[in-house]
Protein backbone atom coordinates (compact mmCIF):
# COMPACT_ATOMS: atom_id res chain seq x y z
CA UNK A 1 0.00 0.00 0.00
CA UNK A 2 1.25 3.53 -0.79
CA UNK A 3 0.83 6.59 1.35
CA UNK A 4 -1.63 8.79 0.40
CA UNK A 5 0.12 12.46 -0.44
CA UNK A 6 0.02 15.09 1.97
CA UNK A 7 -0.65 18.36 0.33
CA UNK A 8 2.13 21.06 0.53
CA UNK A 9 4.44 18.12 1.01
CA UNK A 10 6.31 18.99 -2.01
CA UNK A 11 5.43 15.33 -3.88
CA UNK A 12 2.38 16.59 -5.76
CA UNK A 13 2.05 19.14 -8.47
CA UNK A 14 -0.73 21.60 -7.46
CA UNK A 15 0.39 24.15 -4.97
CA UNK A 16 -1.46 23.84 -1.61
CA UNK A 17 -2.88 26.88 -0.38
CA UNK A 18 -3.90 27.50 2.90
CA UNK A 19 -7.09 29.74 3.67
CA UNK A 20 -7.81 30.79 7.50
CA UNK A 21 -11.51 29.66 7.95
CA UNK A 22 -11.74 33.06 9.64
CA UNK A 23 -10.87 35.01 6.62
CA UNK A 24 -12.97 33.04 4.34
CA UNK A 25 -16.07 34.50 5.04
CA UNK A 26 -14.75 38.08 4.63
CA UNK A 27 -16.29 40.20 2.12
CA UNK A 28 -13.36 41.14 -0.48
CA UNK A 29 -11.63 43.87 -0.46
CA UNK A 30 -11.77 46.14 -3.64
CA UNK A 31 -9.51 48.73 -5.36
CA UNK A 32 -9.72 51.77 -5.32
CA UNK A 33 -10.30 53.63 -8.36
CA UNK A 34 -8.46 56.74 -9.45
CA UNK A 35 -11.06 57.44 -11.72
CA UNK A 36 -14.36 60.14 -10.30
CA UNK A 37 -17.08 58.51 -11.10
CA UNK A 38 -19.39 58.87 -13.96
CA UNK A 39 -21.54 62.02 -14.29
CA UNK A 40 -25.16 61.48 -15.20
CA UNK A 41 -26.52 63.27 -18.49
CA UNK A 42 -29.61 65.53 -18.02
CA UNK A 43 -31.63 62.25 -19.60
CA UNK A 44 -30.83 60.32 -16.38
CA UNK A 45 -31.16 63.21 -13.86
CA UNK A 46 -34.44 64.31 -15.23
CA UNK A 47 -36.60 60.83 -13.66
CA UNK A 48 -34.76 61.22 -10.32
CA UNK A 49 -35.28 64.85 -9.77
CA UNK A 50 -38.78 64.04 -10.98
CA UNK A 51 -38.87 61.52 -8.30
CA UNK A 52 -37.13 64.04 -5.48
CA UNK A 53 -40.05 66.39 -6.30
CA UNK A 54 -42.56 63.58 -5.87
CA UNK A 55 -41.11 62.63 -2.12
CA UNK A 56 -41.28 66.79 -1.40
CA UNK A 57 -44.50 66.92 -2.59
CA UNK A 58 -45.94 63.68 -0.79
CA UNK A 59 -43.97 65.18 2.78
CA UNK A 60 -45.76 68.36 2.30
CA UNK A 61 -49.38 67.03 1.35
CA UNK A 62 -48.88 64.88 4.03
CA UNK A 63 -47.72 67.19 6.85
CA UNK A 64 -50.02 70.23 5.56
CA UNK A 65 -53.08 68.03 6.21
CA UNK A 66 -52.32 66.88 9.66
CA UNK A 67 -50.55 69.79 11.18
CA UNK A 68 -53.70 70.80 13.54
CA UNK A 69 -54.08 67.42 14.58
CA UNK A 70 -54.14 67.07 18.12
CA UNK A 71 -53.38 64.52 20.31
CA UNK A 72 -53.94 64.27 23.72
CA UNK A 73 -54.66 67.86 23.62
CA UNK A 74 -50.97 68.48 21.53
CA UNK A 75 -50.11 69.40 18.17
CA UNK A 76 -48.77 65.92 17.57
CA UNK A 77 -49.50 66.25 13.76
CA UNK A 78 -47.27 69.03 13.88
CA UNK A 79 -44.65 66.84 15.35
CA UNK A 80 -45.25 63.67 12.93
CA UNK A 81 -45.10 66.60 9.77
CA UNK A 82 -41.82 67.88 10.92
CA UNK A 83 -40.30 64.75 11.48
CA UNK A 84 -41.84 63.35 8.04
CA UNK A 85 -40.34 66.33 6.48
CA UNK A 86 -36.84 65.62 8.30
CA UNK A 87 -36.75 61.98 7.10
CA UNK A 88 -37.61 63.01 3.35
CA UNK A 89 -34.97 65.49 3.16
CA UNK A 90 -32.30 62.80 4.40
CA UNK A 91 -33.61 60.49 2.30
CA UNK A 92 -33.45 62.86 -0.86
CA UNK A 93 -29.92 64.09 -0.24
CA UNK A 94 -28.24 60.61 0.56
CA UNK A 95 -29.86 59.48 -2.31
CA UNK A 96 -28.03 61.81 -4.89
CA UNK A 97 -27.22 64.84 -3.19
CA UNK A 98 -27.87 68.25 -3.38
CA UNK A 99 -29.82 68.46 -6.52
CA UNK A 100 -32.23 65.87 -5.34
CA UNK A 101 -32.83 67.93 -2.04
CA UNK A 102 -33.15 71.06 -3.69
CA UNK A 103 -35.95 69.00 -5.99
CA UNK A 104 -37.73 68.06 -3.26
CA UNK A 105 -37.24 71.00 -1.51
CA UNK A 106 -38.61 73.45 -3.99
CA UNK A 107 -41.75 71.08 -4.67
CA UNK A 108 -42.22 71.06 -0.53
CA UNK A 109 -42.47 74.81 -0.58
CA UNK A 110 -44.47 74.81 -3.93
CA UNK A 111 -47.17 72.34 -2.44
CA UNK A 112 -47.42 74.07 1.07
CA UNK A 113 -47.50 77.32 -0.64
CA UNK A 114 -51.04 76.02 -2.73
CA UNK A 115 -52.33 74.37 0.39
CA UNK A 116 -52.00 77.64 2.57
CA UNK A 117 -54.18 79.34 0.00
CA UNK A 118 -58.10 79.92 0.93
CA UNK A 119 -61.03 77.67 -0.94
CA UNK A 120 -63.81 78.82 -2.07
CA UNK A 121 -66.02 78.50 1.02
CA UNK A 122 -63.53 79.68 3.29
CA UNK A 123 -62.04 76.71 3.87
CA UNK A 124 -58.17 76.90 4.89
CA UNK A 125 -55.95 74.04 5.71
CA UNK A 126 -52.85 76.35 7.52
CA UNK A 127 -55.14 78.46 9.74
CA UNK A 128 -54.02 82.17 10.66
CA UNK A 129 -52.03 82.32 13.86
CA UNK A 130 -54.79 85.18 15.39
CA UNK A 131 -57.63 82.75 14.92
CA UNK A 132 -59.68 82.21 18.33
CA UNK A 133 -58.82 78.10 18.17
CA UNK A 134 -56.36 75.89 19.77
CA UNK A 135 -53.48 75.82 19.02
CA UNK A 136 -53.78 78.17 15.93
CA UNK A 137 -50.03 78.91 15.26
CA UNK A 138 -49.43 75.22 14.13
CA UNK A 139 -49.42 76.75 10.82
CA UNK A 140 -46.91 79.27 10.59
CA UNK A 141 -44.59 77.22 12.60
CA UNK A 142 -45.34 74.35 10.07
CA UNK A 143 -44.34 76.53 7.30
CA UNK A 144 -41.45 77.95 8.91
CA UNK A 145 -39.79 75.06 10.52
CA UNK A 146 -40.17 72.82 7.60
CA UNK A 147 -37.81 75.74 5.66
CA UNK A 148 -35.65 75.00 8.63
CA UNK A 149 -35.73 71.55 8.11
CA UNK A 150 -34.35 72.00 4.77
CA UNK A 151 -32.12 74.15 5.26
CA UNK A 152 -30.41 72.19 8.17
CA UNK A 153 -30.14 69.32 6.10
CA UNK A 154 -28.65 71.08 3.00
CA UNK A 155 -26.02 71.90 5.57
CA UNK A 156 -24.78 68.58 6.95
CA UNK A 157 -21.73 67.66 6.33
CA UNK A 158 -21.29 65.62 2.89
CA UNK A 159 -19.42 63.04 4.37
CA UNK A 160 -22.48 61.68 6.43
CA UNK A 161 -23.96 61.25 2.97
CA UNK A 162 -21.35 59.63 0.93
CA UNK A 163 -20.92 55.40 0.69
Amino acid sequence: MTDPQVPGDGEDDAPFIYVNPDDAFAPPVEQADNEPPARLTILQWLPRLAAGAGVGVAAAALGTAHNRTLWAGLPGGLVLGLLLTLSAALLLRSWRGLPMLLAGGLAWVIVTQLLSLERPGGDVLINDPAAAIPFAWTGLVWLYAGLVVWGIVAFLPRRWFTR
